[in-house]
């Protein structure tokens, strides 16, 4: 019941707003007739073509007059982006190390899911035996027995 109230009372308010704009005079003129003057203006204009230039190159349409849209700059076709630094090289370790991390998380993941068993220790201690017998041994320091 209270929000039928609040909605009606909302509705209220809103014609009560429109009927002022649109009737009570201020100035020389009413709200409504000062914000139909303020749009036809030719500085409104000029910044709605200014919006609508500037985002005609974000989103790659043309604008909504296709005589006065102009085609943004075209890169030359030889020339090499800035937006991408890496050389092939780079771009096939990077990918290798997310695949790497993903694999990582997802085991984690599979790992403590609620009933999933846990590894065994001795697991645990074969992967660390090769771990070590894998490194490079340090000078001083004594062999596993």
């Amino acid at each position: 019941m209270f929000r039928l109230i609040r909605g009606l009372l909302g509705f209220v308010l809103f014609v009560a707003l429109i009927y002022a704009a649109v009737t009570v005079t201020l100035g020389e003129r009413t709200l409504w007739q000062h914000l139909c003057a303020i749009a036809g203006s030719s500085e409104s204009r000029a910044l709605v073509d200014g919006v609508k230039q500037r985002t005609q190159g974000l989103w790659g349409g043309s604008a909504t007059d296709p005589q006065r849209a102009s085609p943004g700059p075209t890169p030359a076709a030889g020339a090499k982006g800035a937006a991408d630094p890496l050389t092939a090289d780079e771009r096939s370790r990077l990918r290798r190390l997310i695949r790497q991390r993903l694999a990582g998380r997802a085991a984690d993941a599979g790992a403590g899911r609620r009933g999933a068993q846990r590894s065994s220790n001795s697991l645990q201690k074969t992967t660390s035996a090769r771990a070590s017998a894998s490194a490079p041994e340090r000078p001083g320091s004594r062999a596993n027995p």
